[in-house]
């Protein structure tokens, strides 16, 4: 009993976030990949790139200093917004100066 006492706890929090977003990572990556087979179009390779950078940068939040942690969430996740609004906004803009042929 007294080995139990002594042994080290382990954060099970940290475990699974680890692994959790190792996981969202390559995910990401694959999703790119494929996306890099089926389609040429900018703004699709464009936001497929950047949820990868900032799935990295949400990891990196966890292994950050206590202050940056919360710039790196800060970071990515405004990092992902504005991409994600440039990649909309792109497809609006290509869409209107080429209208559909009825």
């Amino acid at each position: 009993m007294d080995m139990l006492s002594n042994a080290p706890l382990i954060n099970s929090n940290t475990i699974f976030f680890d692994h959790f977003f190792t996981v969202l990572i390559l995910s990401d990556v694959f999703i790119l990949l494929f996306s890099l087979l089926y389609t040429e179009e900018f703004s699709t390779i464009i936001r497929n790139s950047s949820f990868v950078i900032s799935t990295i940068m949400l990891k990196l939040s966890f292994s950050a200093e206590e202050g940056m942690v919360q710039l790196f969430i800060l970071a990515g996740v405004a990092f992902g917004v504005v991409m994600l609004y440039l990649a909309n906004t792109f497809d609006r803009l290509k869409s209107a100066s080429h209208p559909a042929s009825s």
